[in-house]
């Protein structure tokens, strides 16, 4: 329908199944097009819209409550979407020999580990949102330093997800070696 007359049909080529893992992100992208598509034909003035606001019949939790507790058992993808990155960087973190790590750990991580800050600037806009999303495997996650050849002392989120550099920036500041690693600090020729 365009302003309430029936347009021409047209016919699909390609897609993908219901439950894809991609599935959720070619909604977005197209959602995010149809958005910008309608507001420019808006701002042009070759449609308008009607201005009501339509009100939820029933709330979004009753909605993805299973069935046995009287909800449609829709799911619910916010909390699926954060349960699948959570498995994703699983998988990163513990080096698992897939060849989607692989590939990943070869296009983002190259140089340094995941986790560290990286410039995202040249990455694709879906693996900045995955990228954006680590913070929150990281809080659940649990590290054991060991020698501590491989943690920054200063830049590893300790508490909280949050770095000692940001916590005692006076101390940071006098700090020469502010990328050491906790072994740089321990060992008797420490140059702190």
């Amino acid at each position: 329908m365009l302003n309430g007359s029936p347009g021409n049909w047209f016919r699909y080529k390609k897609g993908l199944c219901q439950g894809h893992p991609l599935s959720p992100y070619l909604f977005l992208l197209m959602v995010d097009i149809f958005a910008r598509v309608m507001r420019r034909e808006n701002s042009e003035g070759t449609i308008s819209g009607s201005e009501e606001v339509c009100k939820a019949l029933v709330c979004w939790d009753d909605v993805t409550s299973p069935r046995h507790n009287g909800g449609l058992g829709i799911l619910d993808l916010e909390k699926h979407n954060v349960a699948r990155l959570g498995r994703w960087w699983w998988g990163l973190a513990s080096g698992e020999n897939l060849l989607w790590t692989h590939i990943i750990s070869n296009l983002y991580f190259r140089r340094a580990r995941w986790q560290a800050n990286h410039n995202t600037s040249r990455w694709s806009a879906v693996w900045k949102g995955i990228y954006e999303s680590k913070h929150l495997f990281a809080m659940g996650m649990e590290s054991i330093v060991g020698r501590g050849n491989s943690t920054r002392f200063w830049l590893y989120r300790w508490i909280r997800n949050s770095q000692l550099a940001d916590n005692f920036p006076h101390l940071y500041s006098l700090c020469r070696n502010k990328k050491g690693m906790i072994e740089d600090f321990t060992s008797p020729n420490a140059n702190v």
